[in-house]
């Protein structure tokens, strides 16, 4: 490397605000670093500095790794995650570093276009609470790559600010925005098709408690107030009552579902599967009912020696239950270990 290059860039990092300077060089952020040299056995101090003085990209992280380490592509854009997530996503986070023109000596126009899962805490808590007081019904009708984003997002910041979903619930109940055109019937009396009224139709019938994909296949087709509704806005009838679901729900809404298929904002479905998503559930009821009713009333010796050890599963419970102590009881990763635990006690 060029010496005067290399003198160069260590001056203009001694140019950066203190408040910027001093975080990077702290221990917790040196820890930070080193962690993520020896998980990968990479040297990444100098590429540190290069992004804190706005002399490499964050999009140019993983070229750099591969001209510099000849490490490959996808394990560069693995390390250069680690980095925005450990490193600059919380050093933006920093109260002191709240000022824009601060940001942008810090990182340039990158600040600016960060990813919405790497931006500081605070902007990504506004941005979801925007999103469920008046933007909700055309974020339900986003594309599966921006939910996508945004599910990841709110998971984050729920695990990061514990009195955000409670905010959000309340948002939800309360919210204002029309799903459909036409009014509705609620107690009787026409009223507004808002979400909270929505919600309300479908609560007055179903209740207040978790309720099976059936229920929701069953409203969708039975209730008056979804007859009169073309197949679109019944879809987005749907959307909201998966995202009520999920929401209000959560972690137990998640149940038997993989940590990485997580999801609030729920995906549209293939475009080119040939059934709808409302008789898709139709379907799931209707052949639920059928096995219901088709169940022998107990279960064979000889039928019963299929399902998996006692012993095994127990120890899997265990290694499990040990587990939950390496985590934060409010953290994703306790709740999907959590929600594991509950599935295989159910099975027995």
């Amino acid at each position: 490397m060029d010496q005067n290059y290399f003198n160069y860039c260590l001056e203009k990092f001694k140019d950066l605000p203190d408040p910027v300077r001093g975080f990077l060089n702290s221990p917790d952020t040196a820890v930070i670093i080193r962690e993520i040299e020896i998980d990968h056995e990479v040297s990444l101090s100098f590429l540190i500095v290069l992004v804190a003085i706005d002399e490499l990209s964050f999009e140019d992280i993983p070229s750099y790794l591969e001209k510099k380490h000849q490490i490959d592509k996808s394990r560069g854009e693995l390390i250069a995650a680690e980095i925005i997530d450990r490193v600059f996503g919380p050093l933006l986070n920093q109260e002191d570093l709240s000022d824009e023109a601060v940001i942008n000596d810090i990182l340039g126009e990158q600040a600016l276009t960060l990813p919405l899962i790497d931006r500081p805490l605070e902007e990504r808590r506004q941005y979801i609470l925007d999103i469920f007081e008046e933007e909700l019904v055309p974020t339900l009708q986003a594309s599966n790559s921006e939910l996508k984003e945004l599910n990841l997002t709110i998971f984050k910041t729920f695990n990061d600010d514990l009195n955000l979903e409670d905010q959000v619930e309340s948002l939800l109940y309360k919210n204002q925005e029309k799903l459909t055109t036409k009014s509705i019937i609620l107690d009787g009396h026409p009223a507004a098709p808002t979400v909270a009224n929505w919600l309300k139709d479908f609560i007055k019938i179903y209740g207040s408690s978790l309720f099976s994909e059936i229920s929701l296949a069953e409203y969708l087709v039975k209730a008056s107030n979804l007859k009169k509704l073309a197949s679109a806005e019944k879809e987005l009838v749907r959307k909201l009552l998966k995202l009520y679901r999920n929401l209000v729900f959560f972690p137990e809404s998640m149940g038997g579902i993989l940590l990485e298929n997580w999801e609030l904002f729920p995906l549209d479905v293939a475009a080119n599967d040939s059934l709808t998503e409302t008789n898709k559930l139709l379907r799931t009821a209707t052949s639920a009912l059928v096995e219901k009713e088709s169940r022998p009333a107990s279960v064979s010796a000889e039928t019963a020696t299929t399902v998996a050890p006692v012993n095994e599963k127990g120890q899997l419970i265990q290694n499990l239950q040990k587990s939950l102590v390496k985590y934060s009881v409010s953290s994703l990763e306790y709740k999907a270990l959590q929600q594991e635990i509950n599935r295989l006690k159910r099975e027995d």
